[in-house]
């Protein structure tokens, strides 16, 4: 499939997942690793698309770019983890 198609099935494909998924339900890590997970799918395609243009310094920024944000997305987590842990050995 030529990359427009693949993105228009992404498309119809999450579109359809929205309607079966309710965030509400969802606690805060289970929701951080759907969104994280989302995020680097999105990200790897992109970095494909950029590689596939012979953009290979604009993949390698994206991907960049992405671990910062995977990392700011578990930071809250993080903190509650080494909070946990201190109030545990304190």
């Amino acid at each position: 499939l030529p990359p427009l198609e693949k993105a228009a099935c992404l498309w119809v494909g999450a579109d359809r997942l929205s309607i079966c998924w309710d965030p509400a339900r969802l606690d805060g890590g289970a929701a951080l690793i759907l969104r994280a997970t989302g995020v680097s799918l999105i990200a790897e395609f992109a970095v494909h698309i950029c590689e596939d243009a012979g953009e290979k310094a604009l993949a390698s920024r994206v991907e960049l770019a992405v671990r910062v944000t995977l990392f700011a997305m578990a930071a809250p987590l993080l903190t509650e983890v080494v909070t946990a842990v201190t109030e545990a050995l304190a």
